[in-house]
């Protein structure tokens, strides 16, 4: 998504705000918004320009963030305060809130989506709370905007997280299209290490005892590996997970 700074050398009159917003085509950027009188604009160029930018408006939460890697956890509760506050005492990298979605900071104690998901499972049956959940891929700050826009529209669909999404888009030849599985095809492949795991899993149909024994290590230390490597980049390799993440490797 074009920044507030590149879009005002196309458009030299954006404001950063305005006093009369009723008169201006108000558009979200990807660190800002930006605003432009209607009257300078023609009706081409406001239907293209309504067409381009989202009008979903992006969280406060994704601007201004220091360096690093963040994901967003979604949430759909009829009691959101009180599973607020559960999650709060649960996650401690939970870094902002915004309505029904955390922003997550990653740090060496992220929880995986397997841990995740036996949380939420428990908090269900523990305090009786019905909700829905999505959990996010890392990403960097600059990437959030429009990482939202499409996990929430992948939310939407009911998807639980970006492996029962990718399982989808296996059967879809516009895979390098997607944002998400591309910026997550990009990390993977700059981890050298993570990539020689992967396709040692997959050699092996997902057999742990012979992947560690291909990777001349010991099981117990494969499974250190794997833990972190499924904290890091937000991601499941179970025999399902392990299909997938060669066949983006190899895209």
């Amino acid at each position: 998504m074009i920044t507030y700074e590149q879009f005002k050398k196309i458009f030299p009159q954006t404001m950063e705000t305005s006093d009369e917003e009723s008169k201006c085509l108000k558009l979200q950027l990807a660190d800002s918004f930006a605003y432009l009188d209607i009257n300078i604009l023609s009706s081409r160029e406001r239907e293209l320009l309504t067409t381009i930018f989202p009008s979903k408006p992006i969280p406060d939460i994704f601007f201004n963030l220091p360096l690093g890697y963040y994901r967003i956890l979604y949430f759909k509760a009829d009691s959101i305060n009180e599973l607020s506050e559960i999650l709060r005492s649960l996650v401690p990298d939970i870094f902002r809130q915004e309505k029904n979605i955390y922003l997550e900071e990653y740090t060496a104690e992220n929880l995986s989506v397997s841990e995740y998901e036996e949380i939420f499972e428990a908090i269900k049956n523990d305090f009786g709370l019905d909700f829905t959940y999505y959990i996010g891929n890392f990403s960097q700050p600059k990437d959030l905007p429009d990482i939202y826009l499409k996990e929430s529209e992948i939310f939407g669909k009911g998807y639980e997280n970006i492996q029962d999404f990718a399982v989808t888009l296996l059967r879809n030849p516009l895979i390098e299209n997607n944002l998400i599985m591309a910026n997550l095809d990009f990390r993977l492949n700059q981890d050298g290490e993570t990539k020689e795991i992967i396709s040692a899993l997959y050699q092996s149909k997902a057999n742990q005892n012979q992947a560690a024994k291909s990777l001349f290590i010991h099981r117990n230390t494969l499974l250190q590996k794997i833990k972190k490597i499924e904290r890091k980049y937000g991601i499941k390799l179970d025999a399902t997970g392990v299909v997938i993440y060669q066949a983006l490797l190899n895209n």
